[in-house]
């Protein structure tokens, strides 16, 4: 009997660590040129390539200006971004505060059981047929749904 609470905490600490969520944020300052070595232009790609390097499932900014999120938008292909403009709440003129989101990944589980390295950079041509053959399986389920059955019973 004593057993039986040592494999359900055993599987419960399996499960827990089997899901893994990376987040990061940052103060990504104003673009400023006037300041120098510390302006966008200067920053932007140790930004850029720290980010994909550590590949987050999930980061957030504060603080882009339009051009800054052009940028990210631009350059990290595989995310996509909502939010809100920092003082009205909309079009950002004055900064943003936006959350990005991977909108696609591929691990080789061959070499990386974990999922710990995304390699669909270096494998455009699977994700593409994956893709592909997702949307297909997706109009296939949507045409041929069947309507919500009821019980009398």
């Amino acid at each position: 009997m004593k057993r039986i609470p040592f494999i359900f905490s055993f599987f419960i600490i399996i499960i827990l660590n089997a899901q893994e969520l990376s987040v990061m944020t940052y103060n990504i300052k104003l673009d400023y040129p006037t300041e120098g070595e510390n302006s966008w232009s200067n920053r932007k790609s140790f930004f850029i390539g720290q980010l994909q390097f550590h590949e987050p499932d999930i980061f957030g900014v504060q603080g882009a200006m339009p051009n800054q999120m052009k940028d990210m938008d631009n350059l990290l292909t595989n995310y996509s971004f909502v939010g809100v403009g920092r003082d009205d709440g909309k079009d950002g003129e004055n900064g943003k505060t936006e959350t990005f989101w991977q909108t696609e990944a591929l691990y080789n589980l061959e070499k990386d059981i974990s999922e710990s390295k995304n390699v669909v950079q270096e494998y455009p041509e699977i994700a593409k047929e994956l893709k592909s053959a997702l949307e297909i399986f997706d109009r296939t389920l949507k045409k041929e749904a069947r309507p919500t059955g009821i019980s009398e019973d």
